[in-house]
């Protein structure tokens, strides 16, 4: 697995910390502030707002409309951190990329050269604790449509350097305000005609490895652009650029009433602040060349063949990783998701950045339209169709995007096998009021090894209650004995003590009550049903892959870029921080290369190394032991292959 970062957001996330940390200590005596009034010129540059096309449809116009507001925070010349919000401008005339911001800033010991970070928009967070306003520079999933992206994210922004004081009065350098985003406009043709469409969705490896990492983002990198307005053939988009930006291809799925169209871009680069203007001709959807079966199949709750999750729907597959389900009859209110080898250890729903529904039976489900492309989430929610239909299911394994067309009547028709009645979901489960949830939500155990269970990292404050529910079902639950009682919100709880293993009870047992707020790592041996919970402590993983054929058993790592493969844990036994993980390779028939990272707690949203778009690389030319060290003060790798 690679990765990208966002360095300017990374730069900005940091400082920003960093001198919060400074500002909000106690311990530092108040400072004393003077008001200061500011007249700066300012320019957006000539790319900036993108809100606007000129006549030509050539170039950008960005104009100071009344309302703007920017904020204003001091650079600290030391570490280029930035302090709390300091002051606002705003601009004393409209209509035009150039005005003069007035405004007024409270500062201490000013001396000329300090230097000023201005940002629009004016977005901001509060410190309950001391009132004191913080600059919110958010570039996590700052991708969509324009007019959303303009008005949400911190798009533009500059420095400016204080040149003059003249009593309470500041001079300052221009401040030329540059974009952070590449904007950029597709024209869409299909058949040399333009091609209108509702929905526009992109995918690029970039936007893939950006979203790995974001917070707010667990699927890999589609993005859904989406007209509020008529049908429309030009989308003007702004794309965050990943660091640092390659050339990289751009998947394109354009969504109408009747039909979804697609093609594949030549590799493109999008550079900070740009404005990017191409026409593109986007074909249909055929299963032309799609004559080999899948080891991918449709299962859910389909009326029109009977199935209550008890059967699988045929694909095929073009070998490229595109896969299709072939004159599907839906009835509205059928769901589905898409598995692997008729098992649940590997299936795709609907990504949970999707608007969901809620489905009859109460569950959340992301609805399908008769026409549609949508990103999907390993282990996501249902489906469901919208309408009766009978329709062509494409899942475009490359991009992770389930498409859904009108049946072509092209001559193929995916017909059912009845496998064993399996739930939905099997394994355990964490349940209760965690993160606000209101005991509707499961948060999935991992399965380590034989029946052992294992969530990490769970935040848990001095409120919640859970327990833990076997298949998403409460007809097989544990939570606490009858020992250890305590009362919390006004009902009897049991409270165990953390880091010391407990025997729960089942079924209609008493709710689970740690009382002390905290980040925990919860145990379950499903056989003897006990629970251990402790404080979390960070586990590393070497994830990886030394064979080329994503569908086979790996030499090294038994599964391919797994986070989940527990045999692949690290040991600190000597606790000096640098963990360790080696394995033999005892069978050879000729050189294979492997590719590695290290991730943080399972989960690549936690961390990895190294941290950038690289992999460790190596090639094992004959049999041997390969080891591999980590140190977590240092974020040193170190490998090498003792030989035989």
């Amino acid at each position: 697995m690679k990765a990208t970062k966002l360095f300017f957001a990374a730069v900005i996330a940091g400082t920003v910390l960093f001198s919060c940390k400074n500002e909000k200590d106690p311990s530092m005596a108040p400072a004393c502030y003077s008001e200061f009034k500011l007249s700066i010129e300012a320019e957006k540059g000539s790319d900036t707002k993108a809100a606007i096309l000129s006549a030509d449809g050539r170039s950008l116009v960005s104009t100071w409309e009344q309302g703007d507001l920017v904020a204003v925070c001091r650079i600290d010349p030391d570490n280029g951190g930035l302090s709390k919000i300091i002051g606002v401008l705003a601009p004393a005339s409209y209509g035009s990329s150039s005005t003069v911001l007035e405004g007024s800033v409270q500062l201490d010991g000013l001396s000329t050269g300090d230097r000023l970070y201005l940002q629009y928009p004016y977005k901001y967070t509060v410190d309950e604790a001391t009132g004191d306003l913080w600059l919110e520079s958010n570039y996590l999933g700052q991708d969509g449509d324009l007019n959303t992206v303009s008005s949400s994210y911190a798009y533009a922004s500059c420095a400016i350097e204080i040149t003059g004081l003249d009593g309470d009065d500041l001079s300052a350098t221009k401040a030329r305000f540059l974009n952070r985003q590449a904007i950029v406009k597709f024209s869409l043709t299909n058949g040399g005609l333009p091609l209108e469409a509702y929905k526009l969705r992109l995918f690029s490896p970039d936007l893939s490895y950006g979203f790995w990492g974001d917070i707010y983002y667990s699927h890999n990198g589609g993005l859904d652009v989406v007209s509020s307005m008529a049908p429309r053939s030009d989308f003007t988009v702004a794309l965050r650029n990943c660091y640092p930006a390659t050339a990289q291809p751009y998947t394109l799925y354009a969504v109408n009433s009747s039909n979804v169209y697609t093609a594949v871009t030549q590799p493109l680069q999008f550079a900070d602040g740009s404005y990017n203007r191409g026409t593109g001709n986007l074909y249909t959807l055929s299963y032309s060349g799609f004559d080999t079966d899948s080891d991918w199949t449709i299962i859910g709750a389909i009326e029109g063949y009977s199935m209550v999750w008890d059967g699988d729907l045929n694909m095929w597959t073009n070998g490229n990783g595109f896969h299709v389900a072939a004159s599907v009859n839906f009835s509205a209110g059928d769901q589905f998701k898409l598995r692997k080898g008729h098992a649940w250890d590997f299936n795709y729903g609907g990504s949970s950045i999707s608007e969901t529904s809620v489905a009859a039976n109460g569950a959340s489900v992301i609805p399908l339209s008769s026409t549609d492309a949508v990103g999907v989430d390993r282990d996501g929610y249902n489906f469901m169709m919208a309408a009766d239909g009978i329709y062509d299911i494409y899942f475009d394994e490359n991009t992770l995007s389930v498409i859904v067309v009108p049946a072509s009547g092209a001559g193929k028709v995916s017909t059912t096998d009845v496998t064993p009645s399996v739930p939905s979901f099997t394994g355990w489960s964490l349940i209760g009021s965690i993160n606000n949830t209101a005991w509707d939500t499961d948060f999935d155990l991992m399965n380590t090894e034989g029946d052992s269970w294992l969530i990490q990292g769970v935040t848990i404050t001095d409120t919640d209650q859970f327990k833990l529910r076997k298949d998403h079902s409460w007809d097989y639950s544990l939570g606490g004995a009858s020992s250890n009682l305590t009362i919390a919100d006004g009902y009897e709880v049991f409270q165990p003590v953390v880091g010391t293993e407990f025997q729960s009870a089942s079924n209609l047992a008493i709710n689970i009550y740690i009382g002390v707020t905290g980040v925990y790592d919860i145990r379950l041996d499903a056989a003897k049903e006990t629970i251990l919970i402790t404080e979390s402590v960070d586990t590393y993983t070497v994830v990886g892959e030394s064979e080329t054929d994503l569908s086979s058993i790996d030499k090294l790592f038994t599964t391919q870029w797994d986070t989940k493969a527990f045999g692949n844990d690290m040991r600190d036994d000597d606790g000096d921080g640098v963990y360790e993980w080696e394995t033999k390779v005892s069978e050879l028939s000729s050189p294979i290369p492997v590719q590695f990272k290290i991730v943080r707690n399972h989960d690549w949203s936690s961390g990895y190394w190294p941290a950038d778009s690289s992999n460790c690389t190596f090639t094992i030319q004959s049999t041997g032991t390969f080891h591999i060290t980590f140190s977590t003060v240092s974020d040193e790798i170190k490998f090498w292959m003792d030989y035989d």
